[in-house]
């Protein structure tokens, strides 16, 4: 069985000046999209959400030739991204895809800004 070409992560983004400052990473995850990662407890991160942006007409298809087989596939191949300080986050597709840019709603933004529960270690907070 073989999915997406590259499932796994690609780059991070961690600007402490964004509003969840070190509260939050966001991850390019390749095939997997967008990925965003609370790390207030080092100790037990947990994954928030994600958004995995769709293929559309202008997707490069790549293609692999494993034992002299070739095989092609049209993936998402999300590669960097950045997160400004209004909440935006922006990533690119090294598959032709584009730009794709997201905004945390306002209920994360509530989440991501209350403090961590009893019995965590204490964060810096911004």
């Amino acid at each position: 069985l073989r999915i997406g070409r590259r499932f796994r992560a690609h780059s991070s983004h961690g600007n402490p000046k964004n509003p969840v400052g070190n509260q939050v990473l966001f991850v390019a995850y390749f095939n997997a999209g967008i990925r965003a990662v609370d790390v207030r407890n080092p100790w037990s991160p947990r994954e928030l959400g994600y958004y995995v942006p769709r293929v559309n007409p202008r997707t490069d298809q790549r293609c692999v030739v494993t034992d002299g087989v070739e095989s092609c596939k049209i993936a998402i191949q999300t590669n960097n991204l950045e997160v400004d300080q209004r909440g935006y986050v922006y990533a690119v597709d090294r598959a032709n895809s584009g730009m794709h840019i997201v905004e945390l709603t306002e209920e994360a933004k509530k989440e991501l800004t209350r403090r961590p529960e009893a019995g965590t270690p204490p964060y810096q907070e911004n």
